[in-house]
């Protein structure tokens, strides 16, 4: 009995039904449907093509939907420039959308980011490539020790 599946994230270069049927064949359990990308409509398709395959082959795949979760911004940074972090650094993340971001500081979209804070927590930025350390957070700034730069 085979226990581990093989999942597939789908999007437009293996949405066809012609994809989907090779992918089928080659083992695949569950079909993956990234939200962070494309739009209802679009996942609605890719499903319907799931489902006609499986309707003319006899086989059979699960769905699943990775929606999107929380998005956390950076707001304004000086001279739109990227933030350049070096290891072992303090950085601070503020709620007060004053403030115009630097290497040092950068205001976030989410109202309670630093009330959400705890010292030792980690906070991952840059899709988790770059590790910060928080050894404390008071009021709208919150104090954070760059672990890694990704």
């Amino acid at each position: 009995m085979k226990k581990t599946k093989i999942v597939c994230t789908i999007g437009p270069k293996t949405e066809s039904e012609e994809m989907l049927s090779i992918m089928l064949d080659a083992g695949m359990n569950v079909m993956r449907l990234n939200f962070s990308h494309g739009d209802y409509a679009e996942h609605g398709q890719r499903i319907q093509n799931l489902r006609n395959v499986m309707s003319k082959t006899g086989k059979k795949a699960a769905i699943l939907l990775d929606t999107k979760g929380p998005e956390i911004r950076t707001i304004i940074l000086e001279g739109g420039n990227d933030v350049s972090l070096k290891a072992g650094q303090t950085f601070t993340f503020t709620t007060d959308k004053s403030v115009v971001g630097n290497n040092e500081i950068v205001a976030v979209t989410y109202e309670g980011f630093t009330s959400d804070l705890s010292v030792g927590n980690t906070v991952l930025v840059a899709d988790g490539r770059i590790g910060l350390e928080v050894p404390g957070s008071e009021g709208q700034i919150g104090h954070c020790k760059l672990q890694s730069t990704g």
